[in-house]
């Protein structure tokens, strides 16, 4: 028999989305595993309108429900608290309380941690949406008409159909036989965890930062364990103005920043071997099993699986101002790229090998 899993989900003003991903991991949507079998514990990290237990009883739930007592912005300490609340032999770090889970995500997961005592288990992520999200808002995408994509399948009695409507995010590679750069839901024994250490404190910034490619990189290259990824089983993102997922990729350099100052080298993919688990119940789109180099988004649409749902005027361009707005962001650009040379181990060693007055104008030079 299966050991027991704890399913930690943080929540922070997902209102419209926790009762979707709920659904996704209650008796009533996963498949091969019982309500007995598992527990899902929500830390609710100061919500507006924290959940209540009562809305969700009719799911057949072996559900607790806790207020982290002092919310921060970032998520890392709730999630703590979770792990230390749970009670389950595996656990399972649900760092977005916005993505739903394919119909056979806990299963498979439990399946893939029985081959190895030191396994770390993970799936990819995708976007609901045609695009990435960060790209699709450009075209008018956002809530509304996230649920009329939802209202489009029946996704409530067959979960997969959630494939049809959805593309990788940025961490999960382009195709299924990549390697990722962090999992939604990451599965591990609680003797691992332990030694793991949970989620790094150190990172403050709104919604964690990097914490979560930090915890997933630090799992694989924990002693002996076996990095596996699962086949055909996904968490996918819900729109709701995610502090990493719904913004302009620039708003993301200040948590890499964060990283850089905290680990004192820019943020690397992990390169550990890795292994797949699992089968293809919903059969892969043509596009997500080969790379296809200079694409564009416009081809995205036109190749993709969902070109006959959604159909998105050109993005607006802002004319005014057009080529001062270009000038900063490459300046910007330039400053980021130096600070991130400045960074790599090979390059401090040389620069520590400079007297200090001219190695502060190298690196000014360098960043200005």
């Amino acid at each position: 028999m299966n050991p027991f899993l704890s399913v930690i989900v943080v929540s922070w003003n997902n209102e419209r989305e926790l009762p979707r991903t709920l659904y996704t991991l209650s008796p009533q949507f996963q498949r091969g595993i019982t309500a007995d079998q598992y527990e899902v514990i929500v830390v609710d990290n100061g919500s507006k309108n924290p959940p209540q237990y009562e809305d969700y009883k009719s799911l057949g739930l072996n559900l607790r429900i806790f207020n982290q007592a002092n919310p921060t912005k970032s998520p890392v300490p709730a999630l703590n608290f979770g792990l230390n609340m749970a009670f389950g032999g595996v656990l399972c770090a649900y760092i977005d309380g916005a993505r739903m889970a394919s119909p056979g995500l806990l299963a498979q997961a439990l399946e893939a941690i029985s081959f190895h005592p030191r396994a770390v288990v993970g799936s990819r992520g995708r976007y609901l949406g045609p695009l990435p999200q960060r790209a699709s808002m450009k075209y008018g995408y956002n809530q509304q008409l996230e649920d009329q994509l939802l209202d489009s399948v029946d996704w409530k009695s067959n979960g997969y159909e959630l494939f049809n409507i959805s593309v990788f995010d940025e961490s999960a590679g382009s195709v299924w036989t990549e390697n990722i750069a962090e999992s939604n839901s990451l599965f591990m024994d609680r003797k691992l965890w332990i030694e793991h250490g949970g989620f790094d404190v150190a990172f403050s910034s709104p919604g964690g930062g990097f914490t979560n490619l930090d915890a997933w990189g630090r799992a694989g290259s924990l002693p002996d364990t076996r990095t596996i990824i699962l086949n055909g089983e996904a968490t996918f993102h819900q729109f709701h103005g995610g502090v990493a997922t719904n913004v302009k990729a620039s708003e993301v350099e200040p948590m890499r920043d964060e990283y850089i100052a905290l680990k004192g080298e820019d943020y690397q993919k992990p390169t550990t071997p890795v292994y797949f688990w699992g089968s293809f119940t919903n059969p892969p789109a043509y596009i997500e099993l080969r790379r296809i180099y200079g694409e564009s988004y416009e081809d995205r649409i036109k190749h993709g699986p969902m070109n006959h749902l959604l159909k998105f005027p050109e993005p607006k361009k802002n004319l005014a101002g057009a080529g001062r707005k270009k000038s900063r962001t490459l300046k910007a650009r330039v400053k980021r790229l130096g600070r991130r040379f400045i960074s790599k181990p090979g390059i401090r060693k040389i620069l520590n090998r400079i007297p200090p007055s001219t190695r502060s104008k190298l690196k000014q030079l360098l960043i200005r």
